[in-house]
């Protein structure tokens, strides 16, 4: 198969956004006015809650917003989907377990693909208060 045709093959349909490669993830989504409040909200301090149905673009609302935050030099943003993850089956300590490695690995990821000079260890739980 020629490469245009293989390109042609390879532009099919994009069921979530997960799957849409991240180097073509803003020639694909488009966001309307209201979209562009809920990815301020998303990127603004304080915790905000996306409901929605499968396939109503929550997933494609948080992407957006990670990528903006990522342009900003004093942000720090990290993405992590669970779309195909073992941790939907798990619970309790599994889950626990499951997530915190999830998310040092994003941390990790994040800190090389920035260039930081920090190391962040692989957490296997929940980060302990610790009182004084």
């Amino acid at each position: 198969m020629n490469a245009q045709l293989e390109e042609e093959a390879d532009s099919g349909l994009i069921l979530a956004a997960e799957e849409c490669p991240p180097e073509s993830f803003a020639q694909y989504h488009r966001f309307l006015s209201y979209d562009e409040v809920i990815i301020r909200k998303l990127s603004a301090h304080g915790p905000v809650l996306i409901r929605g149905g499968r396939g109503s673009g929550k997933s494609a609302l948080l992407l957006e917003a990670y990528r903006r935050m990522r342009t900003e030099p004093t942000i720090f943003p990290v993405y992590v989907s669970l779309r195909y993850l073992p941790l939907l089956q798990s619970d309790g300590a599994e889950y626990i377990k499951c997530f915190c490695a999830l998310l040092s690995q994003k941390i990790q990821s994040e800190i090389r693909d920035r260039a930081f000079a920090y190391e962040f260890r692989t957490a296997e739980d929940q980060a302990r208060r610790v009182t004084f």
